[in-house]
C-alpha cells in the first residue's frame, strides 16, 4: 500500500498539482489587467488575453412628465424603497 501524504495524495502527486495551480495563477496574473498595467504587452498568445469589456447599458425611458425623463431604473428604485420602508 503506497504511503499517503498530505490530503491523501502521495508527495509527487501533491507537488505536480501545486505546480499546475501555481502556473495557472501566474499566467492569469500576467494576462489579466494587473499584469498588463505593470508589465505592458508581454507577447502572450491572443487566446490567453481577454479584451477589456465596454458595457453601454442605458436605462429605457418610460415617459416624460414635465420634460423629465422617467426611466425603468427610477421606477424600480422607488418600488424597492416603498417595499423596504
Amino acid at each position: 500500500m503506497p504511503k499517503r501524504g498530505c490530503l491523501g495524495f502521495s508527495f509527487p502527486v501533491l507537488v505536480g498539482i501545486s505546480v499546475v495551480i501555481l502556473a495557472l495563477g501566474v499566467i492569469s496574473l500576467l494576462s489579466g489587467a494587473l499584469g498588463k498595467s505593470l508589465l505592458g504587452d508581454i507577447g502572450l498568445p491572443s487566446w490567453l488575453s481577454v479584451p477589456r469589456p465596454d458595457p453601454k447599458l442605458p436605462a429605457e425611458v418610460v415617459f416624460h412628465p414635465f420634460g423629465f425623463p422617467i426611466t425603468n431604473s427610477i421606477i424600480a428604485a422607488w418600488l424597492s424603497i416603498i417595499v423596504l420602508v
